[in-house]
């Protein structure tokens, strides 16, 4: 009877929701109001937006078909700024409404999958700055359809709401390789300080911005966060080891809004010194990324990258220095053009300096250049970068809304020749979760393998996304993985370099990875340590012989008779604990 009770109760209230159709969509905050408009009918939600003009804000409902009418009386209306605003109702009473302005991404850009929205979302983006705001993912033709954007950077101040049914599809640049060409550039020495910014140069609209920045004490503090007063927006794609006295690091903005352009650097505490450097590059298409690197730190008045493979026609960017012994003169390596004045050497003291070739031949590739003064025993450090027209990377650092765990990234899985999702950099331990590229438990193995192998590359780094070793501090981002339901897959996920992790299920019978490809294991986990694997199942439906572990937790993929004693977490093993009676039938850790 109790159950029929409750059931009846449940029954009444579902009901009474029904009756509220008109509810309108989330309030959204615009500069104008839009042309279209859905209109309020007894089946179909009403729009509603707070049109905000001089620091002030009236709530517009959409009463017919493209139809705006203010609500006064028992509507009310909002007085103040976004940020801050009361909301008067119909008996006269004043309460607070919703603070956080809702940016409809319809109002900005159009999101149909094919339609590069990049400048759409960019302007968006500027208008929010560094207040608070949720930008809500809505198709433009149909609810579901994605917008298509180049590299973008959404900071800790926006979060991402796709419960209206919206996705991001991350853009690969079909601009062939080898017409990249050096335009100007600029550099700068700052003294103490968190922050420094580059004198303003002049940038043409579509072209490539390269910042490469060197901070001191580089192994107390780093650079988090390079930005523009032309609202171009840059993701870090290249860092020197992490614990050198003075380490360097890389950022691009691709497909840029020209103008003239002062570009700050942002570090997250007060440094000695910042030395800053920046090259203009045209021809590189809407989108640049990283082809590969090579970074090396000496004594000597020769300052050498060390070597890296690079594609033909790649554009290869050089640079480096020191601050120990000054003033420095410094002079291009053969091969590679050094650009004239402040644009290939900073002011006054030289302690940065640049060099590029517009088109590289290929193959092993390394760059130098000699200095006037030798730091010993200081050690100058020198990096060299091979950008290629490449794919989109959307850095989050805000938190995502998806409550109904559909496919919100596209073209974005970090495999070779997609975008990337990276969430490096951002305080939020909010968890991840498969689904969001496409995974699901009724999805066949070819669905789901690109679709778990996306969410630990965005949950712990690796792919293309930033790897979190250890000499990178990186790994202070890792982000527990949500594995909600049993996940077939047919080739191995890799692990790699993989420092504090938490891959965790729902429970034991109902979620874990199922491996259904002969002699394949699920999990290659190399170089991982201080992890967990919690409330999870791991089988196969296919043949494995004894040299293929389910879970492999190893360094280099070489079986050994600590290894396997140490990883053999069921038999609670121990390397102390007589290993090879406890190991001798086992050739590799199986779970």
């Amino acid at each position: 009877m109790a159950h029929g009770k409750w059931w009846a109760i449940t029954s009444i209230l579902f009901c009474a929701s029904l009756t509220y159709s008109q509810i309108p969509t989330p309030i959204r905050s615009v500069s104008s109001l839009p042309v279209t408009c859905k209109g309020g009918s007894a089946v179909q939600s009403s729009d509603m937006v707070v049109l905000i003009t001089g620091g002030a804000g009236v709530t517009y409902m959409c009463t017919a078909p493209n139809t705006w009418s203010p609500i006064v009386g028992g509507g009310g209306s909002i007085s103040g700024s976004p940020a801050v605003n009361t909301q008067v109702a119909g008996n006269g009473s004043a309460f607070f409404a919703q603070t956080k302005p809702i940016y409809d991404t319809r109002d900005w850009m159009t999101c149909d999958g094919a339609t590069d929205a990049s400048n759409g979302m960019n302007s968006l983006l500027s208008a929010i700055g560094t207040t608070e705001a949720s930008i809500r993912f809505i198709g433009s033709t149909t609810a579901g359809a994605p917008c298509r954007i180049g590299n973008t950077f959404f900071g800790s101040n926006i979060t991402l709401d796709f419960s209206g049914g919206g996705a991001i599809q991350l853009i690969s640049s079909t601009t062939p390789i080898g017409g990249g060409t050096y335009v100007s550039g600029t550099s700068v020495e700052c003294g103490a300080g968190a922050t420094c910014s580059l004198p303003a140069f002049s940038v043409s609209s579509g072209n490539t911005i390269v910042v490469a920045e060197a901070p001191y004490p580089g192994f107390t503090f780093k650079t988090t966060r390079i930005t523009d007063t032309c609202g171009n927006f840059y993701i870090h794609i290249f860092q020197s080891l992490a614990n050198q006295g003075r380490n360097q690091g890389a950022w691009i903005a691709s497909n840029v809004t020209g103008g003239s352009c002062t570009i700050t650097a942002t570090a997250n505490g007060s440094l000695a010194t910042h030395m800053m450097l920046a090259a203009q590059i045209s021809g590189m298409g809407p989108v640049t990324s990283l082809d590969v690197s090579a970074s090396n730190n000496n004594t000597g008045v020769t300052m050498t990258s060390g070597s890296a493979t690079t594609l033909t026609g790649a554009f290869l960017f050089a640079f480096g220095g020191q601050p120990f012994t000054f003033p420095e003169t410094c002079t291009a390596g053969a091969g590679y053009t050094q650009p004239v004045g402040i644009a290939g050497q900073s002011n006054p003291n030289g302690s940065i300096c640049a060099e590029y070739n517009n088109t590289s031949a290929g193959g092993s590739t390394s760059a130098s250049q000699t200095i006037s003064n030798n730091p010993s025993p200081g050690t100058w450090v020198y990096s060299l970068i091979s950008l290629k027209p490449g794919n989109a990377t959307a850095t989050i650092w805000g938190g995502l809304v998806n409550p109904d765990q559909h496919q919100i990234f596209y073209n974005g899985d970090s495999q070779t020749g997609h975008g990337v999702v990276d969430f490096t950099g951002s305080g939020i331990t909010q968890d991840v979760y498969p689904e969001w590229w496409g995974a699901s438990p009724n999805a066949i193995a070819a669905v789901n393998t690109p679709a778990v192998q996306a969410a630990i590359y965005a949950a712990y780094g690796g792919g293309l996304t930033q790897r979190r070793t250890n000499s990178s501090l990186l790994s202070q981002y890792n982000r527990p993985l949500r594995i909600g339901g049993i996940y077939h897959i047919n080739d191995e996920l890799k692990m790699y370099s993989v420092l504090g992790f938490k891959m965790v299920g729902i429970n034991r019978l109902a979620s874990g990875l199922v491996q259904d490809t002969v002699n394949k294991r699920i999990i290659d986990c190399q170089s991982c340590a201080y992890g967990t694997f919690s409330d999870l199942t791991f089988s196969t439906q296919a043949v494995q012989d004894t040299s293929h572990a389910l879970v492999d937790i190893d360094w280099n993929g070489i079986a050994t008779l600590p290894e396997l004693c140490c990883a053999e977490l069921y038999r609670g093993c121990h390397a102390d604990r007589h290993p090879r009676r406890h190991c001798q039938q086992r050739t590799r850790y199986r779970l």
